[in-house]
């Protein structure tokens, strides 16, 4: 996917504000109703191109689980480990996700607001 800052300048402005660098460092973006497995496996390569000290792979996978309590019990076990997971609700049914150091998430909520783009660290 090739960004262009004219077309996607929030986009871009994400990336750089969660400390990705590209569009396949960025996290997940998920729909609504996404498997678990699937969220795992697109965060999984940011986690290690940005050396975070966790194995996304320890939050058990219930089968026929909705998307809401599964992002509910990844984020409590980020939490855990000093991580957090940050939300940018981009309209519709979908949603970008990032993995964040807790301490980082208030800033990082900060700067969005003042670029037009909300973080939460709650999935609704």
């Amino acid at each position: 996917m090739e960004l262009s800052p004219d077309d996607e300048a929030d986009i871009l402005t994400a990336y750089w504000l969660t400390g990705y660098d590209t569009v396949a460092d960025f996290g997940a973006y998920i729909d609504w109703k996404e498997w678990s497995e699937e969220i795992i496996a697109q965060l999984a390569p940011g986690v290690r191109k940005k050396g975070y000290s966790i194995d996304l792979n320890a939050v058990p996978i219930i089968e026929d689980e909705t998307t809401d309590v599964f992002l509910e019990r990844l984020k409590n076990y980020l939490k855990q480990h000093d991580y957090t997971l940050a939300f940018w609700d981009i309209g519709g049914d979908s949603y970008h996700l990032y993995i964040t150091p807790k301490t980082s998430f208030a800033h990082l909520e900060a700067l969005g607001k003042e670029s037009f783009i909300s973080f939460f660290n709650t999935y609704e």
